[in-house]
């Protein structure tokens, strides 16, 4: 995070020319974002094994459902960076639902009774 924080406007300015520097502060600011996925992958692999797949296909589904509703609502709020603050929520949100659903699915199956 450090690292791009530093060099994402030289890098940006460098690729994309000095019109588009202020997508560097964009791209940042969606790296938590970027770490959520991450973690939200290791736990689908759970569903997967548990051949429980159609969960991660309804949380798509409603992600990007509420993903369009906050970007609506967070764009008129907070401008450009409401979209970061809308994809963010909704990854945590995805993560959230995943881990729940990934640690009662691991549960032995005394206990899940």
């Amino acid at each position: 995070f450090l690292v791009a924080h530093l060099f994402s406007r030289p890098v940006f300015t460098m690729i994309y020319g000095s019109s588009y520097t202020g997508s560097a502060q964009i791209f940042t600011l969606l790296i938590p974002s970027l770490f959520l996925t991450v973690v939200f992958g290791l736990y689908y692999r759970v569903l997967v094994l548990a051949q429980r797949q159609t969960i991660y296909l309804y949380l798509m589904i409603a992600g990007a459902i509420l993903n369009l509703v906050l970007d609506y609502v967070f764009i008129r709020l907070f401008s450009t960076v409401g979209v970061v603050y809308a994809t963010f929520l909704v990854n945590l949100s995805i993560v959230v639902v995943v881990f729940i659903s990934a640690s009662v699915l691991m549960r032995p199956a005394e206990v899940a009774q």
